[in-house]
This record gives C-alpha cells, structure tokens and sequence, in this order.
C-alpha cells in the first residue's frame, strides 16, 4: 500500500531520480543550496528538484556518530529531495534484465537456466517483446539481488508501511527471513522476517528527536508522525502482522546478557535500536597488525552507543544478534576503535 505525498507538480508519473542526502559530495551535482521551510533543497540548472516528506531513519546516528564534512553529526531530517533528469528516461525491464545479466557475466542460455525457462524467453525480454510473469519475477529478484520494482523499471514510489521512508535504494529495503527482499518495508523496521517495531511511540521517539532543526521543533515532529503512522499498512493491520511481542522479548532477552557482562565503565544498557551493517561496520586492528571486520553489510543488528562511565571522549559501541555479543570502544568521530568482547551466543 502507497500512501499520497505532496510534491511539486511534474509531468512524470515515474521518478527516474535518487536520493540527495545532505552527505552528497557537492562535485556529485552542479547544485545552488537554499533554504525552504528549514530543510534542504537542491536547484539546479540541469535538475527538478522534488519535495517528498518522509522520515530519514538512518538510526545508526542515533546510535553511533558519524560525522560529516562539517564534523555535524547525521540526523534525521524529515524531507527527502529527488531529482528527475529533465527529459531523462525511464530504464525498461528490457534493458535493466540485458544490464544485469551482463555486469553478472551470464550469457542468456545460463540465466534461463537459473530462473527455470528457455533461452529465447530471455531473448524475448530483452528484445522487448514480453516481460517476466510474477513468479519469474521473484527469482530474477533473487538472483541479482535487485527489487522487482528495479526490474520493472521503478513505476512504484515504495514506502516502508512502518515508518514512512521513500525506499528509492534497493540497498535500505528489508528482506526475509529467506533472504529476499521485502518491498514494503525498510531494513530498521523489518529484519530477517521479523518486526523490529511493537509500539508506535517507541518508534515516535527515535525519529521524532532527529528530525529537529530551528524552524522545525520535536513537537511538530511528534504530531507529524502521529498524523501518519497509523495511515501506514503495518499500523492499520497491527493486530493481524504483529508477533505479540516475541521480538521485543528477544530484546529484553539481549539487554538482559549485556548488563550480566558487567564491563567497567560501561553504562546500563536500556535499549537496543535497529541497525544497518554498512553503517556500523568498523575495521578492527588485531595483534598480528591485520585489519578486520566482523559484520555483513547487508544484515540488520541490534545495538546503542554509550557513553563511558569515566568520561572523556570515548564511546562504548554494543552490538548483538541472534549469533553474538560484541562491545567495543571509539572516539567520537568514530576513529580509532578497540574490540573489547565478541561473545558467540
């Protein structure tokens, strides 16, 4: 299920843009900064640029500081800003097949193998003269590791029906627990099948305090989101898609084996927040003078950022799954780390 955003008017029912974070590199786009309610907008002589309201759920700067540029930390504005190449084109489920079985190094004979059909069935979609039914679909999907919104060439603007967020990035969209993706969520709301949100106003609170800026205040916030949240499908079929509290329970569970550690200098842990790998995805040194990391890019973990008990400028980092345990140390611009514990479960 969609929900209905405000935009400027355009012509073009299909976005064919991307996302411009506050953390592009200006040299990415020509672009002229303004000012428009207190958030970001981009114009440009070659771009439209396109308000969206949503909710940036990038939790990690909730959890651990990433600094930009300007050594600010990320936060959460709740405007998202697409651009749309003028008279740009939509990439057609033809081409978008021919690209991603060339970048894989598959000739049409062994893609058709691996999605169960005939070789001039891949011709056929890459000549434009049919497209994949729904259950080939699926295993296309699979197999590049792509949406099948990507492969029909985006006619959606998916939505997470959790929390709100555009989900133009293949890469933040949520997968089963079978490893597929899942094109109505995004990856902080929903995680190997399961929900990682029980209580809308938990969920309120983590966004609403990172969407503050001077003309936009956490009040404002919190009514926004209140506003929207129950128009969300996850929210309205609550009842029927919830696991009772199963997940929240794990939670509680993690928490509870955490604070048994009893680490010096490391505060209680009180909550654990839904977390992207590739965000928090630190190189530790070993004593052999190797470099290692230890998470997948692609998952989602549980974890919060402490400060010490001592003070000074160092962060405790906590970090667990269903397989593990691990705490670590950083400066505050996430530099120099330190492996305190990784604890198989």
């Amino acid at each position: 299920m969609d929900i209905s955003v405000d935009t400027a008017e355009i012509d073009r029912e299909v976005f064919a843009g991307e996302i411009i974070a506050i953390i592009r590199r200006k040299d990415d786009i020509d672009e002229n900064w303004t000012r428009c309610g207190g958030f970001r907008n981009y114009q440009t002589n070659s771009y439209t640029s396109i308000m969206v309201i949503g909710i940036i759920k990038l939790l990690i700067a909730n959890i651990f500081r990433l600094p930009l540029r300007n050594n600010k930390l990320l936060s959460h504005p709740p405007l998202f800003c697409y651009y749309i190449p003028n008279g740009g084109d939509v990439m057609e489920t033809r081409e978008i097949i021919l690209e991603l079985r060339t970048q894989k190094g598959l000739s049409q004979e062994e893609l058709a193998e691996k999605v169960m059909v005939t070789r001039q069935a891949v011709s056929r979609w890459e000549n434009g003269e049919t497209i994949p039914n729904t259950e080939t679909l699926k295993l296309l999907s699979k197999e590049f590791d792509v949406s099948i919104n990507t492969l029909l060439g985006a006619p959606r603007q998916l939505i997470c029906q959790c929390c709100g967020m555009p989900l133009e990035d293949d890469a933040i969209i949520s997968r089963d627990s079978d490893g597929s993706l899942n094109e109505d969520y995004c990856k902080w709301c929903y995680a190997d099948g399961n929900y990682t949100y029980s209580d809308m106003d938990d969920l309120i609170d983590v966004c609403a305090k990172n969407m503050v800026n001077e003309n936009f205040t956490e009040e404002q916030a919190r009514a926004y989101m209140k506003e929207m949240l129950p128009k969300l499908d996850y929210w309205k079929r609550y009842d029927e898609l919830s696991d009772n509290g199963q997940f929240e329970e794990f939670k509680n569970q993690l928490i509870t084996e955490i604070n048994e550690l009893h680490i010096e200098g490391m505060p209680k842990v009180e909550k654990l927040n839904a977390l992207v790998g590739r965000d928090i995805n630190l190189e530790y040194p070993l004593p052999n003078g190797m470099r290692v990391k230890f998470l997948d890019n692609q998952k989602t973990y549980l974890g919060n950022q402490l400060e010490c008990e001592f003070g000074g400028e160092r962060y405790f980092g906590v970090l667990a799954s269903m397989d593990f345990v691990m705490v670590c140390t950083y400066d505050a611009d996430l530099t120099n780390p330190e492996l305190i514990l990784y604890k198989k479960r």
